[in-house]
């Protein structure tokens, strides 16, 4: 049933019903697959399995593909990288408000330790600014072919059978 794996161009390959619709693509899964695209490319571990060029097994990691060929990564990280700055920036102000209300008072102003949150969107933004700093180096090529395992089956049926199980095996 199974041949070797093989590289396919994603414009080549088919997202069809039944199988595109069977499993939702969960929103944080895209986003970890996209970001451990970028570090690490597309790992022929885990291929896409298809039948008659029809993806039946592996729909989130083929979006992510096209997202990233598509620019929507990048977009989507400088997007973050620009909201957490701009969380940062509001906080700093506002901390440099209250010192001067302090300092009108003739109080000192306060020398508060980094707010946990504060420490967190600065890793946060210095993780975005990397990923984007990789697409922006590598550019996206390597992503314009994937893996397959092409599968056949005598019916249809045959291959949702297949596509439900796998998902089975991963949702344990």
């Amino acid at each position: 049933m199974d041949t070797e794996t093989q590289w396919m161009r994603i414009e080549d390959l088919k997202v069809e019903e039944p199988f595109v619709s069977l499993f939702e693509i969960d929103p944080d899964n895209l986003k970890a697959i996209e970001k451990d695209m970028i570090r690490h490319g597309y790992r022929s571990a885990f291929p896409i399995t298809v039948w008659e060029r029809i993806v039946i097994d592996g729909h989130a990691r083929l979006q992510a593909v096209k997202d990233l060929v598509s620019g929507k990564t990048l977009e989507r990280l400088n997007q973050q990288l620009q909201a957490v700055n701009d969380r940062i920036v509001l906080r700093k102000k506002k901390q440099e408000r209250k010192d001067k209300r302090r300092e009108k008072k003739g109080r000192p102003p306060l020398q508060m330790p980094k707010s946990f949150i504060e420490a967190f969107d600065e890793d946060q933004r210095k993780e975005l600014a990397a990923l984007i700093e990789i697409l922006e180096k590598d550019g996206v090529q390597e992503f314009e072919s994937v893996p397959i395992v092409e599968k056949s089956f005598g019916t249809e049926r045959e291959a949702v059978e297949y596509a439900i199980q796998e998902k089975k095996k991963t949702h344990k």
